[in-house]
């Protein structure tokens, strides 16, 4: 028997005696949020995988109510029970890679919290946390509508802004008056607004020689290498 089951980061399940199990602490374990939105209650496994609203807690409810009744004693029986709502490590990193056509709101949130863990990962600890300012806004590292500075990239591919403008790889944050004035300049002069940033995040931009699709798909790994270990 067992009052609770906990889920480790690593895939491990334990059991210990606690006090009944409530279906948001099973949410919580299964892919916390480490940094909630302020915007939304939106996760981020449903923004990236597509799935709908509601299914954590459909599914948690079901299985607090099974273990409440002592239906379900086995953590391996728990974890086939939530099979069909858990996004695997390397699902989540896969739909990552490729997702495109986030709202505004949906994308700042992802680049919020992977600002967020970058500065954990850099500074080890809460010590060089930055208070993010409400006032970062997306910004496309290829414009929506290129100006004359990316005529070299689109001639040598020209699906390019097509297929890749609003890919999660092509956006970054910015500050409202640096955005506006990055607009629609070329690459070369957006490094330079971007290695100003103190957004660890957006100063990584700066660090690729160039910006085509290539660089857009690599760029769109990385981030999603710092996602999977947020939303796990």
């Amino acid at each position: 028997q067992i009052s609770r089951i906990e889920i480790t980061p690593q895939g491990d399940r334990r059991s210990h005696h606690q006090p009944p199990i409530q279906a948001h602490d099973l949410e919580s374990e299964i892919r916390p949020e480490r940094n909630p939105p302020h915007e939304s209650e939106t996760d981020a496994a449903g923004i990236i995988g597509g799935r709908r609203t509601g299914a954590i807690e459909i599914g948690c409810a079901r299985l607090a109510q099974q273990i409440w009744n002592y239906e379900i004693s086995k953590a391996s029986d728990a974890k086939s029970t939530l099979a069909n709502i858990y996004t695997s490590d390397a699902e989540f990193r896969t739909n990552f890679e490729t997702k495109e056509g986030l709202t505004n709101q949906k994308a700042v949130y992802i680049l919020r919290a992977i600002e967020m863990e970058e500065r954990r990962r850099i500074y080890q600890g809460s010590a060089g946390e930055l208070q993010i300012s409400q006032a970062l806004s997306l910004e496309h590292v290829l414009p929506k509508s290129p100006g004359v500075d990316w005529k070299h990239e689109l001639a040598k591919d020209q699906k390019l802004a097509a297929e890749c403008t609003l890919r999660l790889g092509n956006v970054c944050l910015l500050a409202g008056a640096r955005n506006r004035e990055a607009g629609r300049r070329g690459f070369e002069e957006k490094k330079v607004i971007y290695k100003e940033s103190n957004l660890l995040s957006t100063r990584k931009i700066a660090e690729y020689e160039n910006w085509g699709r290539e660089t857009i798909e690599v760029h769109q790994k990385w981030l999603a290498s710092r996602a999977v270990d947020i939303w796990r």
